[in-house]
């Protein structure tokens, strides 16, 4: 059989396989592709004549190399070996779908491979059953470890209110002991200020332990922005600056007023604090948006389509890396020195009981931005 005929018969197997296969030059150009491709792909019978692969896998300009997973034709050029890997492709439809991939080399005789013969066998269904099942078994854990830490939160806040209740009445006795002004005094002094101090942690503790939400009425968000600034102000410094960018007629949102205030709060100082070294801008924006489709929060849980109020705290700090943005969400989680680590724990607490999303973008030395949307209260 000569060359002709073999790369005949060659495609006459590969028009019978049901799954797409594509024969991929070492240019990146499709030299073939079978039916099942053709109808996956395209609305047409054939593509045009030098089209690269990535151009309708991905429907991006450079090599899968430069922008995602690892590319099985240019692993199979490099190796000369069969290769297989999991890739996301898009239909003709502008859909993502799974496909598990097995390409092999073409050689002409004994010389360089010349063509990588891609098979994709698509494993849409089996990815999504794969991944439903693990957002259910960490929504189990993380219901079963909040729960733990609730138990652990209030076991320690009630034993901490115990002492505190004596330390304050000590503390405020001495005070009244000693006339002004004299060290003891002032001993005394910075002894309740400190309790005074736990005594605001172990109340964020309770507020955790319990997710007690106050009374719910239309709170507005531009209101509670500067009743929050005017709280926080005092840990501005000189070399921070504060843009608000609130859009008039921001819509209402449903809320306890106070926890909005609070959970603002808690956005600010740790701005302000991610900021303490070289200063920088903390931008607060609101807008109103319309959300045709139902969404997925980041963080975990499904929203309907509506309307939405959606409130960004963006600072220019040192930034969070990206295994930690899950992780400041979490009662005790720090990476400041001091912390307490409550702060974001409350804020997300606070967000949930109004129906909310909140999630953050960020990156290492560039800032970061917490996104908060709450939908419209009628």
């Amino acid at each position: 059989m000569n060359s002709r005929e073999s790369e005949i018969s060659a495609r006459d197997v590969l028009e019978g396989i049901q799954d797409p296969a594509l024969v991929i030059a070492s240019d990146m150009t499709v030299a073939f592709m079978n039916r099942a491709a053709r109808e996956f792909y395209f609305h047409e019978d054939s593509p045009r004549e030098g089209i690269r692969c990535y151009e309708f896998l991905h429907g991006a300009e450079p090599a899968c190399r430069e922008c995602g997973p690892e590319c099985p034709v240019q692993e199979v050029l490099a190796s000369g070996k069969p290769f297989q890997t999991v890739h996301e492709h898009l239909g003709r439809d502008g859909e993502p779908r799974f496909f598990r991939i097995t390409a092999c080399p073409a050689r002409a005789g004994t010389g360089p491979v010349s063509h990588v013969v891609q098979v994709q066998r698509e494993i849409t269904e089996e990815v999504k059953a794969k991944k439903d099942k693990e957002t259910l078994l960490e929504w189990v854990f993380n219901a079963e470890k909040e729960k733990s830490i609730r138990r652990l939160a209030e076991g320690i806040a009630q034993e901490f209110n115990n002492k505190l209740v004596g330390i304050l009445g000590n503390a405020e006795m001495l005070e009244r002991r000693f006339p002004r002004p004299c060290p003891e005094r002032k001993i005394a002094r910075e002894l309740m200020e400190a309790a005074e101090k736990m005594a605001e942690t172990t109340g964020k503790l309770l507020s955790i332990a319990r997710r007690e939400g106050g009374e719910k009425s239309r709170v507005f968000l531009d209101r509670a922005v500067h009743e929050a600034l005017l709280v926080s102000g005092k840990k501005k410094r000189g070399d921070m600056k504060v843009v608000l960018d609130i859009q008039e007629g921001t819509w209402p949102v449903l809320g306890d007023l106070h926890e909005m205030i609070t959970a603002l709060v808690n956005l600010i100082e740790n701005a302000f604090e991610a900021m303490s070294r070289k200063g920088g801008t903390l931008e607060i924006r609101t807008r109103n948006m319309k959300r045709e489709q139902p969404w997925r929060c980041p963080l975990g849980g499904d929203f309907p389509a509506g309307d939405y109020v959606h409130l960004q705290v963006r600072d220019e700090g040192c930034g969070i890396r990206e295994g930690n943005r899950r992780k400041i969400f979490e009662p005790f989680f720090t990476t400041k020195e001091p912390g307490r680590g409550l702060g974001l724990s409350l804020v997300l607490r606070q967000v949930q009981d109004a129906k909310g999303c909140i999630w953050v973008e960020s990156r290492p030395g560039k800032g970061a931005a917490f996104h908060v949307y709450l939908p419209r209260c009628p």
